[in-house]
């Protein structure tokens, strides 16, 4: 009875093993079969990007001037209506308002902020995704005028791989006047320059912190955030913005 009994337990035993064995190998095929394919489509998305460079060659769209015949300027005809202006002719405040709420690691990341990228991932998870983005400046730069605005996971992928692409062809100040100089901001403003002068008349040299704060605020969605059309909203994210400075 006994070695009948030591017999089962063996034969129990080594089935076990086996099986555990076979469970085994099963993960590490599975593993081996899931990083070959996260491999090839890596590849196929990197094979499939554009050419950064490309980021060098932009003529942002200015607003032909209409002039008279003894030389004054009469009216202007644009799709945009945009007046590039170098960082040195922002307030500094404008420049620290728009850094503040939009990318706070802009000058020590590489194009991309993973701690920021993983930290929107899971608000999005909980179903607060709109409460906080991933994109840097510099991905975002990747995305308005290299890729398409389509809401993917490749076209993130591709966003990330560009911007730190971007990032060993411009300067960190290259690529923020860029940024500052293209950004739509609401009431056909492009650029921190146009919205300056719609909004508050005046260069954006001039522009006090909390103008500052408020035109920064506008970025995330010009029309939802507009002074003229919602001023608790465009309010309550001017202070949000005030308290990340």
């Amino acid at each position: 009875m006994t070695n009948r009994l030591s017999r089962w337990v063996n034969r129990n035993d080594v089935l076990l093993r086996y099986t555990a064995a076979m469970l085994l190998l099963a993960v590490i095929a599975s593993m081996i079969a899931s990083i070959i394919v996260i491999f090839r489509y890596y590849s196929e998305v990197r094979a499939s990007l554009p050419d950064a460079s490309r980021i060098t060659k932009l003529q942002l769209k200015v607003p032909s001037q209409v002039i008279s015949a003894d030389g004054v300027v009469i009216g202007e005809i644009f799709d945009e209506r945009r007046y590039p202006v170098t960082l040195e002719q922002m307030h500094p405040h404008l420049r620290n308002a728009f850094v503040a709420a939009e990318d706070a690691q802009f000058f020590s990341h590489s194009g991309v902020d993973y701690r920021g990228f993983l930290r929107a991932a899971s608000l999005y998870l909980v179903g607060e995704g709109s409460k906080q983005g991933g994109s840097t400046i510099t991905q975002q730069l990747a995305k308005n005028f290299l890729l398409t605005r389509e809401k993917t996971v490749t076209r993130k992928i591709k966003d990330m791989l560009l911007a730190t692409q971007i990032e060993e062809i411009l300067s960190k100040n290259q690529i923020l006047e860029l940024y500052l100089n293209s950004i739509f901001l609401g009431n056909n403003s492009h650029g921190v320059e146009a919205a300056a002068r719609n909004y508050f008349g005046k260069s954006a040299a001039e522009l006090t912190l909390a103008q500052s704060a408020l035109i920064a605020g506008l970025a995330p969605a010009p029309s939802a955030y507009a002074p003229k059309a919602n001023m608790k909203a465009a309010k309550a994210r001017q202070h949000y913005v005030l308290g990340q400075m």
